[in-house]
């Protein structure tokens, strides 16, 4: 999958961007094929809201900070926040692209 990488034997989302604070783009620690795989959770979702193609996993809040937040992109277009506990997905519609969405998040837990 060209959206991911190895780094020192760990398999990271594939972004020049780095994470927020307290986020990760550890792909095995943001679930893993169960969540981001061609059958997973995530595409599964955004089928039943009518979101329609590739998904590419990007971060995940630190599971230590308490909530179970993702954010991915489809397609080369839009962003997404996905709400694993309650299966809810928000697209972000204030920035188009990656790094004016990291900044925002940052400047939000400072």
């Amino acid at each position: 999958m060209s959206d991911l990488r190895i780094v020192n034997g760990k398999v990271l989302t594939n972004t020049e961007v780095q994470p927020p604070a307290q986020w990760t783009n550890d792909y095995e620690v943001m679930g893993g094929d169960t969540e981001w795989g061609p059958e997973g959770n995530v595409l599964r979702m955004i089928t039943v809201f009518g979101i329609e193609g590739e998904v590419k996993p990007l971060f995940a809040m630190d599971p230590d900070a308490g909530e179970a937040l993702s954010l991915f992109q489809v397609g080369d277009g839009g962003f997404y926040f996905f709400n694993i506990e309650d299966s809810s997905i928000f697209k972000i519609t204030s920035h188009s692209d990656l790094r004016s969405i990291v900044e925002t998040i940052d400047d939000e837990i400072a």
